[in-house]
């Protein structure tokens, strides 16, 4: 099978021009100059070439990135807190008294009493609002960390790409230095023999030497350049023994200069993030109440006695308590609301201030990035007027005088024009990276979903599938995926229009097999990549019902490990039981084999892992009891619930409580549009256009902040379907 070519739409362009110049410069001049003189290796030499989105795909690893999961995990478990503490409460207490009758007289006008009570105690006023505002502050912060993770991640991909840079460029200018450095013999003993035969002055003979001593140093310097990019790349990303870089493949920024300025005060995640706390900062303003007053109502039943009754003496009841901080109603003003509008006001001036400096960030990066082109094509020029001095000068070796001295000096000046050209190319990778950056938005940051590993499903957010309404398509059929997108110039703009932002994409073993040849492996690389700036997040889809039996497991094992390293965004299980035969499910525990195959994924995947499952498993009766928590113990990141029903409120009665009964996990909901199935469970005869809008309007119904939107069943169906 021929490997399909990769989709250079986007990567193509003066980038590569220039770094397939660059190889060309450096193929000849090695093939110019002497052989280089073995030397011992540089440690990190060797082993396998791997692209920069093969690289990427390792960056959740990074440090950064782990620790704002972690940041966003600890916001998590403050928001369940503040909501299982919040509403209806039970209370109890006992009490010991002492109580006088006047109508008596003597020692029996005292007596002793005791009372149990317990009951529901329900928050009022402002109890309760204190505790919604906790609630509505917690969701805000973890609203903020999921962009602040995005944040951390675009911020390590930034950096990553720049060390991938210095890496590659570093190792280009020392094969230049070495391939110098093998004439230094030949050439000092020529300029020996000319200084002893008079025709050379001692001073000329020792500044002619220096040009040697200056590539020894570049050599030293370039050495220890490559070891600190190749270790701050093993830190972002755990790759260890050696590997080898390739001509870093970027995509074209955006150069104009309104756009961009316009693109990066908007959806980049660090603003994005500022506008969440606002939005936050003034729901928890909304909620503040005048003078804090605190109530609530106590149902309860009481159980007392005292030592003059030989029996005990029962009731219940109800209590209203109200309490009232006299500080505040003697001021007469709201303070609680004062100190919010000041938070408020302050995070405006805080958003306004970074979205004028990402505005400014972004112009300047563009001069710089031009800036930084220019300068390539004058290192080139340099390399191509040192290099034409090279060849008029060995023509010219015939003629009488300093001949051999020019070109020793042109040799040189060559050397250092191309060294230059390298230096200019890195310029340029870092500035392109830079500009990359600050025009990224939080959709195309390809942060998948709960890339932390281990940690709970956050609620839905930027940076998230775009919409709770269609984000997502399963794609069973990769090949013809990829030859429709060749066929459509707009195929992936028309995809994005249409609110898609995650690719489900399954490979068969055949293709799984030919991705061992490096060719097709960095095509593959170089497409996910190409997907990711397009704003498109495209996860790899295994389905395979024998990998529930634990002998077929190390299969699915081993797939994911050849699979790792690809830039892909994340690791979908689609492994339905009920596709093995009945004899085949009696002979294990369903229920402890499908967890124990997820918690093998879990664990080889470098991936975030998401599950496809059907909800009759989380039903109360017939489903599976351990589930729930058992996807939770694994750190799955999402669950698609399988429920294909044409019916808005049958999905309701279904989704509903299971978003409720588990706020730790994220759970996506997976409607069908396959003409197979009857109109019941297939929404295939509605067209694209009312599908869109029926999946909206059931999406807005979900108000639980763990439901992220439709998955679609699957997009060759989608396709075919009626605009």
């Amino acid at each position: 099978m021929t490997t399909p070519a990769p989709n250079l739409s986007g990567i193509t362009g003066p980038a590569v021009r220039a770094a397939l110049a660059l190889a060309l410069v450096v193929l000849l001049l090695l093939v110019l100059m002497p052989p280089v003189p073995s030397a011992a290796a540089d440690p990190g030499e060797g082993g396998p070439t791997l692209s920069l989105g093969e690289v990427e795909g390792h960056l959740v690893r990074a440090d950064e990135i782990l620790l704002a999961a972690a940041d966003l995990e600890l916001d998590r478990a403050r928001l369940a807190e503040q909501r299982s503490g919040r509403g209806l409460r039970l209370f109890a207490g006992t009490g010991l008294g002492s109580g006088t009758d006047t109508s008596l007289s003597g020692a029996d006008r005292t007596y002793t009493t005791y009372d149990l009570r317990a009951g529901i105690r329900l928050p009022l006023l402002g109890r309760a609002a204190a505790e919604e505002r906790g609630v509505a502050e917690a969701e805000s912060a973890v609203r903020e960390h999921t962009l602040r993770l995005d944040q951390a991640r675009m911020e390590g991909l930034g950096l990553l790409r720049r060390q991938y840079a210095t890496l590659y460029a570093t190792g280009e200018q020392l094969q230049l230095t070495r391939a110098f450095l093998a004439d230094e013999q030949r050439q000092t003993a020529l300029l020996e023999r000319r200084q002893q035969a008079g025709l050379l002055r001692a001073s000329a003979c020792l500044e002619a030497l220096t040009a040697f001593d200056l590539a020894r140093r570049n050599e030293a310097n370039l050495q220890a350049a490559a070891q600190a990019a190749r270790t701050a790349l093993e830190r972002l990303t755990g790759l260890q023994g050696p590997w080898q870089p390739m001509a870093p493949q970027l995509a074209e920024p955006c150069l104009d200069r309104d756009t961009l300025a316009a693109r990066a005060g908007q959806g980049h995640p660090a603003i994005l993030a500022l506008e969440e706390r606002l939005r936050g900062l003034e729901q928890q303003a909304a909620l503040a109440d005048r003078f804090g007053a605190g109530a609530h109502v106590d149902v309860y039943s009481a159980a007392g006695n005292d030592d003059s009754r030989d029996a005990a003496e029962y009731a219940v009841g109800v209590a209203l308590a109200v309490e009232l901080p006299l500080g505040r109603v003697l001021a007469g003003e709201n303070s609680a609301r004062r100190t919010a509008l000041a938070g408020v006001s302050r995070c405006r001036l805080d958003l306004a201030r970074a979205r004028a400096e990402a505005r400014e960030q972004a112009v300047q990066a563009l001069a710089l990035f031009q800036a930084a082109t220019a300068d390539v094509r004058l290192a080139e020029r340099r390399l191509q007027a040192a290099t034409e001095a090279v060849r008029e000068n060995t023509l010219r070796l015939a003629l009488a005088g300093d001949q051999p001295d020019i070109l020793r000096e042109s040799h040189f000046t060559r050397y250092q024009a191309a060294m230059g050209l390298v230096e200019a190319q890195l310029r340029r990778w870092h500035q392109q990276i830079a500009l990359l950056g600050v025009s990224m938005t939080a959709a195309s940051a390809a942060r998948p979903a709960g890339d932390e590993p281990g940690a709970a499903a956050p609620p839905a957010a930027a940076g998230e599938p775009a919409g709770r309404g269609v984000h997502s398509l399963y794609v069973w059929q990769a090949a013809a995926l990829r030859r429709a997108a060749e066929d459509d110039p707009r195929f992936w703009a028309n995809l994005r229009a249409a609110g898609i932002s995650r690719l489900l994409l399954s490979l068969n073993p055949r293709e799984i097999e030919e991705l061992a040849a490096p060719p097709a492996r960095r095509a593959l690389a170089d497409w996910l990549v190409a997907r990711r700036d397009q704003g498109l997040r495209v996860e790899v889809l295994l389905g395979e019902p024998l990998w529930l039996l634990p002998a077929e497991r190390p299969r699915l094992v081993a797939i994911i490990r050849a699979l790792a390293g690809l830039p892909f965004a994340g690791l979908h299980l689609d492994i339905e039981p009920h596709q093995l035969s009945a004899a085949r499910l009696a002979e294990i525990e369903v229920e402890t084999e499908w967890l124990a195959t997820v918690r093998a994924a879990c664990e080889a995947s470098p991936w975030p892992v998401g599950v496809s499952v059907h909800p009759l498993y989380f039903a109360a009766a017939g489903g599976w009891p351990g589930l729930g928590a058992g996807l939770v113990e694994a750190g799955v990141a999402e669950v698609t619930l399988m429920l294909y029903s044409t019916t808005a409120d049958r999905v309701r009665a279904v989704v509903a409580p299971i978003l409720a009964a588990w706020p730790g996990l994220r759970f996506s909901l997976a409607q069908s549009v396959e003409p197979e199935l009857p109109a019941t469970e297939s929404h295939f005869t509605a067209g694209r256009a009312e599908f869109a809008r029926r999946m909206t309007a059931l999406a807005a119904t979900f108000d639980q902040a763990n439901f992220t939107g439709i998955v679609v069943q699957d997009w060759t169906r989608w396709q075919e379907m009626q605009p």
